[in-house]
């Protein structure tokens, strides 16, 4: 909406939500807001996130500080959720998990029944859509932290009913 406002003709390059930071500026990174891995850029690009809140990828002051990551956060806890997109608008990709994959290499990472939708479940996307998959560094060119579609295959949130939600990114 506030791109709307600003732009009214398209365009507008506001990529975060409107949050007053208290220092003159505004917004929160809300694909960088998530627990799993939030704040954890040490040795990645200046692209991972940021805590600086001038910053179009400032993660804010503490993972789940945004009322729109809460409001999803509350939702996928309280349902039975198995799979999920996050739709942003970059190239022709899938963005799967790891955002931080220097931080979960290998197979280690993730099951074989994991590795399996993983591979699968996009090329037959892809297939009617021409969008490639690969984890961030190989979709986008860069690593983030504290994404949701980490947060959602991954994070244990308390005594929800939140299992293992096979998430990723739509960038496209």
């Amino acid at each position: 909406e506030y791109n709307r406002s600003t732009d009214p003709n398209g365009g507008g390059g506001w990529r975060k939500n409107r949050r007053n930071n208290g220092d003159g500026t505004f917004g929160v990174d809300l694909n960088r807001n998530w627990s799993f891995d939030w704040g954890n850029c040490s040795g990645a690009s200046s692209s991972c996130g940021s805590s600086t809140t001038s910053s179009d990828v400032y993660w804010g002051p503490s993972a789940f500080s945004e009322p729109e990551t809460q409001a999803v956060r509350n939702f996928v806890i309280t349902h039975h959720i198995i799979a999920s997109i996050d739709q942003h608008a970059f190239g022709p990709y899938y963005s799967l998990p790891f955002g931080r994959p220097s931080l979960h290499p290998g197979v280690d990472s993730l099951t074989q029944m994991d590795q399996n939708f993983y591979e699968r479940i996009p090329a037959m996307m892809g297939k009617h859509n021409g969008m490639r998959a690969g984890n961030s560094i190989q979709s986008v060119g860069y690593e983030v932290a504290g994404g949701v579609k980490d947060w959602m295959l991954k994070a244990e949130i308390g005594t929800g009913t939140k299992g293992k939600v096979f998430g990723m990114t739509g960038e496209g």
